[in-house]
């Protein structure tokens, strides 16, 4: 049993926050998710997300986060990220910037408003 691993049950919007503001990692086992909501919502707080290995996880990511091999080597995985605490941290960090540039209500305006300037040229 290792201390700095949690499963939590189900929580509340202010639990699942304070939950993924403070989290070293957030681990998205799913292979079938298109779209890693869970591991935007980790990124957006800092949190760098460690996900199945899929092509459309690697794309929504932007080249940041971690990916594992599902039932091959997560455990492993988990391993090598707990002893790299700069680097999960220094990836959280680029994983908020991406959510920010990319996916805030000011980062989504600017998108809109390019290509409305565009097509108005």
């Amino acid at each position: 049993d290792d201390h700095r691993i949690h499963f939590f049950p189900s929580q509340s919007d202010e639990v699942i926050e304070q939950l993924l503001t403070h989290a070293y990692l957030s681990i998205q086992p799913s292979g079938q998710e298109g779209l890693p909501a869970m591991a935007f919502e980790a990124m957006g707080h800092g949190t760098a997300p460690l996900v199945s290995d899929s092509e459309s996880h690697r794309k929504a990511l932007h080249g940041t986060g971690f990916t594992f091999r599902p039932s091959k080597d997560l455990k492993n995985r988990l391993e090598d990220l707990l002893r790299r605490e700069d680097h999960v941290r220094e990836v959280g960090e680029e994983g908020r910037a991406i959510m920010e540039t990319e996916f805030s209500w000011a980062g989504v305006t600017d998108k809109i408003e390019s290509v409305y300037q565009t097509a108005r040229h």
